[in-house]
């Protein structure tokens, strides 16, 4: 589906809702520029959409009652191959990368309740290598603070000393 391109018409009156009276060889400048723009969503729009196929069986988790530290947003286990590097070893995820059919939160209440269709590549990887996930932990909101306060869901407490974040 292709953008619709503005009219010289529509520009111009955008132009004139900011303040800006723009002469009409300015208004054809602003189009042309616009047209390497709306060529490029051209160029994306008619890419063939195959996701990768999720192939490793799993359930969307738990929120773990037993949580202490309030350090996993979700609890769940998706094993991997049995062979690989990784075989036996397992892995959290940090929620802000996205693994099928698990909610996804990354720290943002806005993010609550949605659910990634399919697995980001370090989390396709890791099954790969014979990696077992076994959850996704408590991130900063939107992964903006490096300060362990600011997720939606609360501070992670520090184990050593839990009055601290």
């Amino acid at each position: 589906m292709s953008l619709p391109r503005p009219t010289l018409e529509a520009l111009d009156q955008a132009a004139r809702r900011i303040g800006l009276n723009l002469d009409d060889a300015t208004l054809r400048a602003y189009d042309s520029i616009l047209e390497a723009t709306f060529a490029e969503y051209d160029q994306v729009d008619a890419m063939i959409d195959q996701p990768p196929v999720v192939r490793y069986p799993r359930t969307p988790g738990v929120q773990p009652e037993d949580n202490p530290l309030n350090a996993w947003y979700v609890r769940t286990e998706i094993d991997g191959r049995p062979d690989g590097p990784l075989a036996g070893k397992r892995v959290v995820l940090k929620d802000n990368i996205c693994l099928a059919g698990v909610p996804m939160m990354n720290g943002a209440a806005t993010l609550r309740g949605y659910v990634p269709d399919q697995d980001a590549t370090v989390a396709t990887r890791i099954l790969d290598a014979g990696g077992r996930i076994v959850g996704k932990a408590h991130c900063e909101y939107f992964c903006v603070s490096g300060s362990s306060h600011t997720g939606a869901a609360g501070p992670v407490r520090n184990p050593r000393n839990p009055a601290h974040a």
